[in-house]
């Protein structure tokens, strides 16, 4: 009797790691009629003494199987959730990091539009200074004066160049540098003297430059 007394207090727990993963009724029919089984395969050696023991045992076993079938629900819904909002936290992060790289690439193409424009302009303005500079030395009427003043021309335009062509280039590394730290690529600063003024002044060469 004291053996089937053990027995029965057993069961949830064998019940629970056997049949775990299938539904809690399963379970919980597989339970009772193992309990049955067993009390009434009790009764023919008169359980007496663990008759209360049992009355007290089988409630207190049915509740516990269906408090941790509760538990374990709750914990499959909160997995769940936490899947879907760590999937969730992903997706916005890599919208976040996409809305960033689109507005660095317009910053990019909007800073080169800028030197770009300047760096035509320029070599536009050269070549007419060129082809006036060729027409009026066929002619022969090209003083020493003239000829300084299209030389200075065309070096103000080759500044105006070199300028254009120096922030197309600060824009790239730029562009590149974001890339880099983006893949997680520590970025190495590298001491170096420069001019403050004139590297504030650049900007405003290339517009002026190509407004003029």
């Amino acid at each position: 009797p004291i053996d089937s007394v053990v027995a029965i207090m057993l069961v949830p727990l064998a019940t629970s790691i056997v049949f775990r993963g299938i539904p809690f009724p399963v379970q919980i029919f597989s339970w009772a009629m193992t309990v049955a089984f067993i009390v009434c395969s009790a009764a023919f050696v008169r359980l007496d003494q663990s008759a209360v023991s049992l009355c007290i045992f089988v409630p207190t076993a049915l509740f516990m199987l269906y408090e941790g079938e509760r538990q374990n629900r709750m914990m499959f819904h909160l997995t769940d959730r936490m899947a879907f909002v760590l999937q969730e936290n992903e997706r916005l992060a890599d919208e976040t990091h996409a809305n960033e790289l689109r507005h660095m690439l317009g910053n990019v193409a909007h800073d080169l539009k800028t030197p770009l424009t300047a760096f035509i302009t320029c070599m536009d303005m050269m070549g007419t200074t060129l082809d006036g500079f060729e027409v009026n030395s066929e002619k022969g009427i090209m003083t020493a004066t003239e000829v300084q003043s299209n030389v200075t021309q065309l070096c103000d335009l080759l500044g105006s160049l070199k300028n254009a062509s120096t922030f197309m280039t600060m824009a790239i590394n730029r562009c590149v540098d974001f890339t880099r730290a983006s893949k997680g690529m520590a970025l190495i600063a590298h001491p170096e003297t420069f001019n403050l003024r004139r590297a504030m002044n650049l900007p405003m060469r290339v517009i002026t430059d190509m407004q003029s």
